[in-house]
């Protein structure tokens, strides 16, 4: 599979793979997990996120261990020109 020219090949699906699994795996470790070397895992994935295949790293936490016993998403629709005072306000305001 080809995509913004970069070829998906199995090395390239299996890296991909374990980046989803557990974002924080060092290249050496998947080197080893794939059987090459750490410089081709470092090249190939700067290729991948120089083609937008990956987009972020990033990290699952639990929210209990960290004293949150609820979640919660807001969305805020901002007229153009307030996102700034906006974002003063939300910072500023107390309970």
């Amino acid at each position: 599979m080809k995509t913004n020219n970069i070829f998906l090949d199995d090395v390239n699906l299996s890296i991909i793979d374990i980046l989803i699994n557990d974002s924080s795996t060092t290249f050496i470790e998947i080197a080893k997990q794939i059987g090459i070397s750490d410089a081709t895992v470092h090249w190939r994935v700067k290729r991948l996120i120089a083609a937008g295949i990956i987009t972020k790293f990033t990290i699952s936490v639990d929210n209990n261990l960290l004293g949150y016993d609820h979640l919660a998403f807001v969305g805020i629709n901002i007229k153009p020109g307030f996102a700034d005072k906006t974002t003063e306000e939300l910072c500023t305001r107390d309970t």
